[in-house]
């Protein structure tokens, strides 16, 4: 999947030119961490301008690239500051670093796709195993299916497509989630989804 990175101070522009990889790393860190742009800038040591240019189709999965521009508008949202995403972003980085100085080859590339996929998760391929009809689910189940949500920024129609989850259950387990992070972000998920495909609503 990924190629090998030969030197992490790639990830500088050299001759405006970042290398693909290390951009793939970074776009999955920031949507785990929920970092802005200008966060995810500083955390990653690279010019701002430069790396938002290579946040781009050619070298993402439209997926990503589509959550990407969520990201940005809960970023400009949400007032916080984000302390713990900062903080476990700064430990992929470090982890990121200890993989590109210790080891080569096939090793390397294994270690760096580990990586990639755990950036990926939540894993959410066990709704696919569960009987549709009559589905329960765990509340830990229930929690890592809405992270999943947010991360991508996925419609609750997706859900219904993509995983056989009533929009209505979505509501419903956002609702019950004590009043932290995960559910003031879903909160402005839903305002953002709203808004994309139901536009400005006038007032009567």
């Amino acid at each position: 999947m990924l190629k090998y990175v030969e030197k992490f101070y790639k990830e500088k522009a050299v001759g405006g030119t970042m290398n693909k990889n290390l951009v793939i790393i970074y776009a999955y860190i920031m949507l785990e961490c929920r970092l802005s742009i200008e966060k995810a800038s500083r955390i990653f040591r690279l010019d701002k301008d430069t790396f938002q240019n290579h946040l781009n189709f050619n070298i993402l999965p439209i997926e990503v690239i589509k959550a990407l521009r969520y990201l940005e508008f809960e970023t400009k949202s949400y007032g916080l500051d984000n302390k713990r995403g900062i903080f476990k972003a700064n430990l992929y980085i470090r982890k990121l670093r200890r993989i590109l100085a210790k080891y080569k080859g096939e090793e390397r590339k294994k270690k760096l796709e580990d990586l990639v996929n755990d950036l990926k998760g939540p894993d959410i391929r066990f709704v696919l195993e569960k009987n549709i009809i009559g589905v329960m689910y765990t509340k830990e189940e229930k929690e890592q299916i809405l992270k999943y949500r947010l991360k991508y920024a996925v419609s609750g129609k997706n859900m219904e497509t993509i995983f056989h989850i009533d929009k209505g259950s979505i509501v419903k387990w956002e609702k019950e989630l004590p009043e932290d992070e995960l559910k003031f972000r879903l909160e402005i998920l839903r305002k953002y989804l709203n808004y994309k495909y139901t536009g400005p609503r006038s007032r009567k």
